[in-house]
């Protein structure tokens, strides 16, 4: 096992107290097509490991900035490409898993994990500390659940969208992510042909930023990674790349 590196923001977490990540598939227990830092339950892979793999990608976290307050229990929803957010007060209400695809949070020491192999991973924070995670693939990103999640967001939330950062984390670029003519039409006719590569390939960041610059945020406070999951699928899981089994990388927030 290797030790575990993830992009985050230091400077971020220096100013708002929350910290972000993006992890990948290194450093973990996991074996096979689950090698090696698995974190979801629910791909087949052994439940124990999975658990170890949590606990320690969370502690590297924590150890990152010196903080090993004692957290609430993790928020890792089910996952389901449509566009609903859910505060984190709601999802907890439920009492059980729930199915959504975007967590807000504005409770202190509340974590939570969205997971990825291929779809994008959006973290908006804004300058009180309070954040969402958003799970967007191709529907999602049709659909414009970052837009919905901004929405919940802002219902709670006393400050501009053009204060917030966003961070786009690790997925497939446009080169890779190749759908059918019609498909792409759909999007081209929505969001403008920039955000197609060829009559077949979409950029799913594109049409996030779109999305994200048409509701007020700045493109300067708009990190978005280079890393694609299926070029580097030695680094990252790939839905695609490793023909539909595979684990899944996270996309992490937490207020401390």
């Amino acid at each position: 096992m290797c030790a575990l590196s993830f992009p985050t923001d230091l400077s971020l977490y220096e100013q708002t107290h929350t910290l972000i990540a993006f992890s990948n598939r290194l450093g973990g227990f996991s074996i096979g097509e689950f090698g090696e830092l698995n974190l979801s339950y629910d791909v087949g892979d052994d439940t124990n490991i999975v658990k170890r793999n949590r606990d320690i990608f969370i502690n590297a976290i924590q150890l990152s900035v010196d903080n090993k307050a004692k957290l609430q229990s993790l928020i890792n929803p089910i996952q389901v490409h449509e566009t609903l957010c859910l505060s984190a007060q709601e999802y907890k209400r439920e009492g059980t898993r729930f199915e959504c695809d975007a967590i807000f949070c504005n409770e202190k020491l509340q974590p939570v994990m969205l997971l990825f192999a291929d779809c994008v991973p959006v973290i908006a924070v804004a300058e009180s500390g309070n954040f969402v995670v958003i799970h967007s693939g191709w529907r999602g990103c049709y659909n414009e659940v970052s837009k919905h999640a901004l929405a919940k967001f802002m219902s709670f939330e006393n400050s501009d969208i053009c204060e917030f950062n966003f961070y786009i984390g690790p997925h497939i670029c446009s080169r890779c992510f190749e759908t059918s003519s019609d498909v792409a039409s759909k999007f081209s006719d929505k969001f403008g042909t920039d955000v197609l590569l060829s009559k077949t390939n979409v950029d799913l960041c594109g049409v996030i930023k779109h999305t994200l610059i048409s509701l007020g945020a700045t493109n300067e406070r708009i990190a978005c990674s280079s890393d694609c999951t299926v070029c580097k699928n030695n680094l990252y899981f790939s839905y695609r790349a490793q023909n539909q089994v595979c684990g899944r990388q996270c996309a992490f927030g937490v207020c401390l």
